[in-house]
């Protein structure tokens, strides 16, 4: 396969992951890739890693321990759900702040060291990753490189032709030339992918009750949609352009074999015979995506608006983050620097299992002394002026386990959001950078419902942050009752917004679902529409670029 066409399978096959949220972004394009081979220009080594979803009952009475030596907890990695990362997004701005230098993460065990590279799948000559991802490996030097994808035969040819193909092409294109620069006694970068074998892959379904017809389906539309959106948001393209090329790959509909040779997809239709008996081609693909999705194949048939396959990403969105955290701690065996380039949604679900692993505290803040971290005063607001004592409650619930704790927030600003009783079907309580928002949809129900409360000062003393539950960065907990020390009454919840320097918006139902839906959290929409602070000349801010 020549290089243009292998990089442009691995870029359609790499999934937009850096968030699994209301753009439905989940890994939709990233098929499995084989045992990579031998690839010129650079060493690649496949290590042989025993399943890491385990055999019955034998696997599960294994005991896996740290780097260190010690038992790591029953189930092991457990894969953090996304609501338990939620809280990582905590001023960071989509679109506009690199996930790179936001969700990365560095880990070392002695001689040890895990640079994980939490980086989003982009070609944006202009997008600073390039520059921070080569930073990064030209300061560890890494032993081996894990990352995504199906690996490159070919060389690439300059830096400006990797950083147009993509994150990984750069990646390669960087071991390749330190490679090139070696003394003969050096050892070589070697490059790995962290892809599930394709016969793991259709195993770890097929073991939650899917055919092979589900499975296949699944496969078909996430290469095709890939090829789709690949088209579409090739910026190189015209309009008219991309509209000839859509209209090329349209020939899905006519000759599917043809398709996927000329784009070079693995053909996975011998691992998954029909169970009619019939062989696939072109008319039974057509069939079997038309009963399960009730459509006709085309590249903008998106798997993840069909329920059924939108289970089967989730299930495997756990497997194959199973399968990589499993093969990374394999990794860190046996070479002392070990850096992974992966798509940020695949860092925060990671974490955690890799701390665990490697002996670390829950993340790098928590290395420090937490007692110098703690803050001179804590908030709590409620709608109640005359509470006394502060006890623990259960009603509002982070983690089942947790129990009754009092909520406390170093961040006063943050609080008055939470003096008027709402939920998120009608609100929207977000954070761009230091400036708090806080979108209403009803206002006539907000205002009915605004009775004022008070914001207590609290002291520290007794209260804890666990920087792995949601709102973990600055949400403070007690499991002990707590004797505010001062109080601030407001008339209104509102009022208390506009004072601390919340912007808030009251929007039509319209504008509220569009925010809620938008794939940049509504900063665009948000940043067009005018705050009551701006109405009333109460602390306006502008929402950050």
């Amino acid at each position: 396969m020549t290089f243009l066409k292998r990089i442009l399978t691995l870029t359609i096959t790499m999934a937009d992951d850096f968030i699994k949220d209301e753009d439905g972004n989940v890994d939709f394009l990233e098929a499995p890739s084989g045992i990579p081979t031998e690839v010129s220009g650079f060493s690649i080594k496949q290590q042989q890693l025993e399943s890491p979803f385990g055999e019955g009952d034998k696997q599960d009475a294994k005991e896996n321990k740290s780097l260190t030596g010690k038992l790591l907890p029953p189930g092991w990695p457990r894969i953090t759900p996304d609501a338990e990362y939620v809280h990582r997004f905590d001023g960071y701005r989509p679109g506009l702040d690199a996930p790179i230098d936001h969700f990365s993460f560095h880990l070392q065990q002695g001689e040890r060291q895990l640079l994980y590279l939490a980086v989003e799948h982009t070609n944006n000559p202009a997008n600073p990753q390039s520059a921070a991802l080569e930073r990064h490996f030209s300061e560890l030097k890494p032993d081996v490189v894990l990352y995504e994808g199906p690996t490159s035969d070919s060389p690439i040819p300059d830096r400006d032709t990797a950083i147009r193909y993509g994150e990984k092409a750069l990646t390669i294109y960087l071991a390749q030339q330190y490679n090139k620069a070696l003394e003969p006694e050096e050892q070589p970068v070697i490059m790995e992918s962290t892809d599930i074998p394709d016969d793991m892959w259709i195993e770890e379904f097929r073991k939650r009750g899917y055919s092979n017809e589900q499975i296949a389906v699944l496969d078909i539309l996430r290469k095709t949609h890939g090829v789709g959106e690949n088209i579409r948001r090739n910026t190189s393209l015209t309009g008219e352009q991309k509209t000839r090329a859509l209209e090329e790959d349209e020939k899905i509909r006519t000759n599917f074999e043809a398709f996927m040779a000329e784009k070079g997809f693995p053909n996975l239709f011998p691992l998954l015979p029909k169970s009619d008996g019939h062989a696939w081609d072109t008319q039974t693909v057509q069939e079997e995506v038309k009963r399960l999705t009730g459509q006709d194949l085309n590249l903008g048939l998106n798997p993840l608006t069909i329920p059924e396959l939108k289970k089967m990403f989730d299930d495997e969105s756990i497997f194959r983050d199973e399968y990589i955290v499993k093969k990374i701690a394999e990794t860190t065996k046996q070479h002392d620097r070990v850096m992974i380039v992966m798509g940020s949604g695949h860092a925060l679900r990671e974490e955690a299992a890799l701390r665990e692993y490697f002996d670390a505290p829950p993340d790098d803040e928590a290395s420090t002394d937490k007692e110098k971290m703690k803050p001179t005063v804590l908030y709590h607001a409620s709608s109640n002026r005359n509470i006394e004592i502060l006890e623990p409650r259960a009603e509002t619930v982070r983690d089942e386990n947790e129990g009754p704790v009092v909520f406390a927030s170093s961040d006063k600003a943050n609080v008055t959001k939470f003096l008027v009783p709402t939920d998120d079907s009608w609100t929207r309580k977000m954070r761009f950078g230091d400036t708090h928002v806080h979108v209403i949809r009803d206002r006539k129900r907000y205002e009915e419902l605004d009775k004022g409360g008070a914001i207590y000062h609290l002291s520290p003393d007794g209260f804890s942050l666990d920087q792995t539950k949601v709102g973990g960065k600055n949400e403070w907990t007690s499991n002990t009752s707590v004797t505010p020390t001062e109080k601030e009454e407001y008339e209104s919840g509102l009022e208390a917004q506009l004072d601390n320097g919340v912007q808030v918006y009251f929007v039509d139902e319209e504008t509220f679902n569009r925010i809620t839906q938008s794939e940049d959290h509504g900063v665009a929409i948000i940043k067009g529409l005018v705050s009551e602070n701006k109405l009333k000349n109460i602390n306006p801010k502008e929402i950050p670029q």
